[in-house]
């Protein structure tokens, strides 16, 4: 499995260009002349975790089961800074 960097048209969802992970700056390139035309574009990199998971061999069904475990973990801090090691309360 490689990691791909994609650059999607928000409209339509189609795929304007697909790249390796290895090739970043050609997409950033790619995607700021996809906004210079006017098109509405996200890019789609995998992140760190996503990268280790696929060279460490994860199934897409593990990879997709982490994500989504870690978009609920992140919603469940819902404003409460108290819990969580990274966020830092307010100095008073």
């Amino acid at each position: 499995m490689e990691s791909k960097i994609t650059i999607k048209d928000n409209l339509s969802q189609t795929c304007l260009f697909e790249t390796d992970i290895s090739n970043y700056e050609l997409a950033q390139q790619k995607a700021l002349e996809f906004e210079e035309m006017g098109l509405d574009i996200s890019i789609h990199a995998p992140g760190l975790a996503t990268t280790l998971m696929q060279s460490l061999g994860a199934s897409l069904d593990d990879i997709e089961n982490f994500s989504l475990e870690l978009d609920a973990e992140i919603e469940d801090h819902d404003g409460d800074l108290s819990s969580c090691a990274i966020c830092l309360p307010e100095k008073k």
